[in-house]
């Protein structure tokens, strides 16, 4: 019985470090890209929050508009094309050439009709306007681990009092993209996710059919070859000052199985005594 109760115990165990160790992900589109987020049973990223309020350039952006050819700092690679200049909507979208504009709904991800070759983190009619530093940009980090970020604070939806407060960051090292979201409302008329310069491959995320609110969320798209979690942002974000645990460090089943079956035979002994 007691040789039982360590075995059961052991496979208990395992089941759970099984548990844990699944991940929110997306299966890769047709040109590779996947995307793995925060959420439980076990994310595979950490949330974090960078913030540049204070410290990011104005966009000065007011409702429906759109901040041009925006430096990223470095060259960014998106769907195999590079680019160095970025285009910033008030609604919540980054793009890539002339195709971006102030559209105020997102199309679903990918789609080939209306804006393509966008980067979406809350696609909807966001509107700025009178919004001390709604959006804002900075470039922090230095050469390989730079990270371009795009920030929207406090940024309701036109013509309502709900705000929305995330960011966009696009890292160099890995040409991988981060949506941060401090806190929004994810509504039907909103999506968010990457599509290719035609619109005809792309990955969605928070499809519009599960609206809702969402807190200390992150998720993170990866280029074929390139594994999340992204490396860790420094300093510390702001109102730090705690620690956080990588929620990427598994539990290895091996070791877990071998420590058990070492206890459970030393209980054996102790009780044979």
């Amino acid at each position: 019985m007691k040789i039982l109760s360590a075995t059961v115990l052991a496979a208990g165990l395992l089941m759970s470090a099984s548990v844990a160790n699944a991940s929110q992900s997306a299966a890769p589109d047709a040109f590779g890209y996947t995307w793995t987020d925060s959420l439980t049973p076990a994310p595979s990223i950490s949330y974090s929050f960078y913030d540049i309020y204070a410290t990011g350039t104005d966009t000065l952006l007011g409702d429906d508009q759109v901040l041009l050819a925006v430096p990223i700092g470095f060259t960014f690679n998106y769907y195999g094309d590079p680019y160095t200049t970025v285009n910033i909507s008030s609604n919540g979208i980054l793009g890539f050439g002339p195709t971006t504009s102030s559209t105020t709904s997102g199309a679903p991800f990918p789609t080939p009709t209306g804006d393509n070759n966008v980067i979406g983190g809350l696609w909807d009619d966001l509107n700025p306007a009178g919004i001390v530093r709604g959006v804002v940009y900075q470039t922090v980090g230095v050469a390989p681990d730079r990270r371009f970020i795009v920030q929207w604070t406090n940024v309701p939806f036109f013509n309502t009092v709900v705000l929305n407060t995330f960011q966009i960051v696009l890292f160099e090292n890995g040409n991988r993209i981060q949506f941060r979201y401090a806190s929004i409302t994810e509504r039907a008329s909103a999506n968010s996710g990457i599509e290719n310069v035609n619109g005809t491959i792309g990955l969605a995320y928070y499809p519009s059919a599960a609206p809702g609110v969402h807190v200390a969320e992150a998720v993170e798209f990866d280029p074929p070859g390139v594994s999340a979690p992204a490396p860790a942002p420094a300093p510390v974000a702001a109102g730090g000052g705690g620690c956080s645990l990588d929620a990427s460090a598994g539990f290895d089943p091996l070791f877990g199985m071998l420590v058990l079956l070492a206890f459970g035979a030393l209980y054996r002994r102790r009780n044979d005594i």
